[in-house]
């Protein structure tokens, strides 16, 4: 037990400075922040289901550190979480609903959730000067059906095609943006759709035996705004050496650089 607190009280020391209001540490590793409608932001961050994460090196993490999966996604739910809320507030004010131990934020994120449908669309390749990160190819405005999205035995089913592709978010109605922006005052949502740690295509069976690759960090994530059309949508990648194999350095290195993209995506405020 001592060791997972340890663990929670590097991560989050790692993203927040004393002198932030809106959210503190306290003692070794809750966060909080005030309670709903005492503060509002323009951007307002979904928290990504547990079950729309795949990882190859859990299993060697968990010996490494000794945690349970469980733990392991949990700790990089909040990473992922914290990261975004650090690099979005350089240029908006933001909400994260993923710290209120509260009956009606569950509520809130359960409605939003309600409000969209997950489906994987085909990404552009990968262009120079937009390193890290791959933007759907198009921006459908009607709902995508879900039937290509399982999640079976509380995990995401390995059953797409094997293209580039990201999971999406498209809105089936805006009901529930607009109660969230009555609420919280937000015109933007950043939702992470599915969370994959793995090798980086192409990479060999030699350079795994030498342990000479590069592991990824991909955040697929759509921005919506207010009346639900799409502002940003793909997969933004935190690439590192496959010499990195603590879970701060999965965090540092993948994580941190993946969601700084995403936050670059959205609209910038006027001066």
């Amino acid at each position: 037990m001592q060791k997972i607190l340890f663990l929670f009280s590097i991560i989050f020391l790692a993203f927040f400075s004393p002198g932030l209001a809106q959210e503190k540490t306290l003692g070794n590793k809750q966060i909080e922040q005030e309670e709903p409608g005492l503060r509002q932001g323009d951007v307002l961050l979904i928290p990504f289901d547990e079950r729309m994460y795949n990882s190859e090196f859990d299993r060697g993490l968990a010996e490494k550190e000794g945690l349970e999966f469980a733990q392991i996604r949990s700790i990089f739910r909040k990473a992922i979480d914290t990261s975004l809320y650090m690099n979005v507030l350089v240029d908006h004010s933001v909400i994260t609903l993923l710290r209120w131990h509260n009956p009606d934020v569950a509520k809130d994120i359960n409605k939003v959730w309600a409000s969209v449908s997950f489906n994987y669309e085909d990404i552009e390749v990968e262009k120079p000067g937009a390193k890290g990160i791959l933007k759907a190819k198009q921006k459908p405005q009607k709902a995508a059906t879900s039937g290509p999205v399982k999640v079976s035995s509380g995990q995401l089913s390995k059953g797409q095609e094997d293209k580039e592709k990201h999971m999406a978010v498209v809105a089936n109605n805006t009901e529930a943006f607009q109660e969230m922006y009555e609420k919280y005052g937000s015109i933007y949502f950043i939702f992470i759709n599915q969370v994959d740690i793995k090798r980086a295509k192409g990479t060999s069976y030699i350079s795994m035996e030498q342990n000479d690759f590069q592991k990824e960090a991909r955040l697929h994530y759509t921005i919506l705004n207010l009346k639900g059309e799409r502002v940003a949508s793909g997969v933004s990648v935190g690439s590192f050496h496959s010499g990195y194999s603590k879970l701060q350095d999965y965090i540092d290195k993948g994580i941190k650089p993946a969601a700084a993209k995403i936050a670059e995506q959205l609209p910038k405020t006027e001066q």
